[in-house]
């Protein structure tokens, strides 16, 4: 049996990641001042908008941008003598990555499942890099860059709405479930656009109109949406409903019904969306979560691609 401990030959493309890697975290350790100001100055410039970084904001940026370096300079010499077999091997005495892969990255009813590996890590990335911005540059008091186009991902799953229910026809289910499937979407549709028209205050914020009437003396934004009547009531409505969903999502992956349910399977968020889900979650422990809004557009657009991709690439036809 091969030992766990013993560095094995580099291949090229890992070796030469591995370089890279150290590479640009040198660089950037011996120019690290210069990445404090440059980041300052983006924040200052682009995302809040009042033009000003606090010191203890300044405090974060250099504390995140060391450990990122840390980080890349740690992975690039995994890398560079290709210990991701020792890795792999020293897991496996823990988990069964077999056991965890068919778990997390196959799904019974789609014929295609590579977008499922992509789904898990887009989700993780945007997750993590969605943390580590507001640990930069804290919450800003208007809307920062994040906040203004975490939106878009809302009309992308429009779109893919649309798409599905174009398609329908074709997915293996019965004619009962069906037509269940097809109020499901269109009620999905219908709580999408509410979502995003309430995001972007019904058109506000394109066309920067003037609030008037109740929105001009009530809204605690003065905006022209309906949410922001309820802000006070957002530090127990946050944990209830983040930690809540990610109870429920827990008890669907992990403790699943004996009776197989093939709607019941499609409309539930597919198990690659565990570790988002947590992200999510655990954003809300403290109440108000700005992590958690826009954290909400990628999760829904990540499972309306799970919905396409199971309608448009249907596994075998399985009876209910």
């Amino acid at each position: 049996m091969d030992n766990i401990y013993t560095i094995q030959k580099p291949n090229s493309a890992s070796k030469y990641l591995g370089i890279f890697g150290i590479l640009v975290s040198l660089f950037l350790l011996f120019f690290y001042s210069n990445c404090i100001e440059f980041f300052i100055y983006i924040g200052e410039q682009y995302v809040d908008l009042e033009g000003k970084i606090e010191a203890n904001q300044v405090i974060s940026i250099k504390v995140v941008i060391a450990t990122l370096i840390i980080l890349l300079f740690s992975i690039s010499i995994l890398f560079l003598f290709n210990v991701k077999f020792r890795f792999k091997e020293i897991i496996n005495k823990f988990i069964d990555l077999n056991s965890f892969k068919s778990f997390f990255f196959n799904d019974p009813l789609s014929s295609k499942t590579k977008h499922i590996k992509y789904m898990l890590f887009f989700g993780v990335f945007i997750g993590v890099l969605t943390h580590i911005y507001f640990l930069l540059f804290g919450t800003p008091k208007q809307e920062g860059v994040i906040e203004q186009y975490s939106t878009m991902f809302y009309p992308l799953s429009i779109i893919l709405l649309f798409f599905v229910l174009a398609i329908s026809k074709s997915i293996n289910l019965s004619i009962q479930s069906k037509k269940l499937f097809k109020y499901f979407i269109y009620l999905l549709l219908i709580g999408i656009i509410i979502i995003y028209g309430e995001e972007i205050s019904w058109g506000q914020r394109i066309f920067n109109w003037n609030s008037s009437g109740v929105f001009e003396n009530y809204n605690l934004q003065n905006e022209t949406n309906a949410h922001n009547f309820l802000n006070p009531l957002y530090r127990f409505i946050y944990p209830i409903v983040g930690m809540g969903s990610f109870l429920i999502m827990f008890i669907l992956w992990f403790y699943p019904s004996k009776e197989k349910n093939d709607l019941v399977e499609l409309i539930s968020p597919h198990r690659s969306m565990f570790f988002l889900a947590f992200i999510m979650a655990c954003s809300t422990y403290k109440g108000h979560s700005e992590i958690y809004e826009e954290l909400i557009g990628v999760f829904i657009f990540l499972y309306c691609i799970r919905l396409f991709y199971c309608v448009k690439f249907p596994a075998k036809k399985t009876n209910e």
